[in-house]
């Protein structure tokens, strides 16, 4: 099968790739990469901690799209109100187990054909 994954999805197909390799024809992952930066770690922590203590995590994360304070207020305006008054626990699950992904020691399990769209600015997942 050709597999696409973009951030956190891109984590989960090379997850995949690595763990099944005679599934995966090709595989194109996204804004991702083997393992989270510092500062996605601390982002997605406070996504985390934000969801568990029953808050709309998603304002957590305006720091990653933009520098600006008054752009950071924004998105977190935009992000508190996008969360709506969902259940967030299975959105907290994964990036807590996101936050222990690490595959820099198995990329070599990975055997399909790979394009990796990834950008020099991303924080989240840095090169």
């Amino acid at each position: 099968m050709n597999v696409l994954g973009m951030s956190t999805g891109g984590s989960l197909a090379l997850q995949l790739a690595a763990d099944h390799p005679q599934l995966i024809a090709r595989l194109v992952p996204g804004g991702t990469a083997c393992t989270l930066g510092p500062i996605g770690k601390r982002a997605q922590r406070a996504h985390v901690d934000r969801a568990r203590r029953g808050q709309r995590p998603s304002p957590a994360l305006a720091g990653l799209v933009t520098g600006s304070a008054i752009g950071r207020a924004l998105i977190k305006a935009l992000g508190w109100l996008a969360d709506g008054r969902k259940d967030h626990t299975d959105a907290a699950t994964m990036l807590n187990a996101e936050d222990g992904y690490d595959l820099r020691g198995r990329l070599h399990d990975v055997k399909a054909p790979t394009l990796l769209i990834q950008g020099e600015k991303n924080v989240v997942y840095p090169l």
